[in-house]
């Protein structure tokens, strides 16, 4: 799977192998990625300081919803529903087993329309840094649905303010994806390692 995320400086491209979850992310400054063994980062300064195991697969994860909710180790349960704008949305909550995954304790929730089926809403929290359970959930909304080569596909997700008690406020913050395709061609293995001459920088 390929998609682009729209950012202000030049677009950041993600191209990601859905069966190895193997992971490349290229801008103008840097390129990360995962290989099944390393996660890395390339770059000729010090543009992205974040945690390349954390970030090579999060939006992946948040754009490819819920399909990728379908691996192994994988508990559903039913919760109470969301209202929001006076419509009520189908809830449930995505939990995990031991040792499945690096963020095991991570929980999700979704949301879907009674009506069209579509998930509207996702909400979750984070776990990957602490290692501890977190009770804080942030709140997504999915838009603009677009069939990407047989999947509905987001165009725009936008984080809601959310409270406890289910109260969903004003947008803090919106992603949008461009020029997504999707292909059942399996991905050369060479464009997810780390560049030669990076190699002695691998984290």
């Amino acid at each position: 799977m390929i998609f682009e995320i729209v950012k202000p400086n030049g677009n950041e491209k993600h191209t990601t192998d859905l069966k190895t979850r193997h992971a490349r992310i290229e801008t103008d400054a840097y390129a990360l990625g995962y290989d099944g063994n390393e996660a890395w980062v390339a770059q000729d300064s010090t543009y992205f300081e974040g945690n390349p195991r954390f970030y090579h697969n999060l939006m992946f994860y948040f754009y490819a919803m819920p399909f990728v909710l379908g691996d192994e180790g994988i508990y559903y349960e039913k919760i109470e529903d969301l209202t929001v704008d006076d419509t009520e949305y189908f809830g449930y909550k995505i939990s995990y087993g031991e040792d499945v995954g690096d963020s095991p304790k991570d929980n999700y929730f979704l949301y879907f329309d009674k009506i069209s089926k579509k998930m509207k809403f996702l909400g979750y929290t984070v776990t990957y840094f602490s290692k501890e359970a977190s009770e804080k959930v942030s709140l997504v909304e999915y838009a603009d649905w677009s069939d990407v080569d047989g999947l509905l596909l987001p165009e725009t997700l936008k984080w809601r303010e959310y409270a406890d008690g289910g109260v969903v406020g004003e947008v803090k913050n919106e992603v949008r994806f461009v020029n997504a395709s999707s292909s059942t061609e399996k991905s050369l293995p060479s464009i997810f390692k780390k560049p030669e001459e990076e190699k002695e920088k691998s984290l």
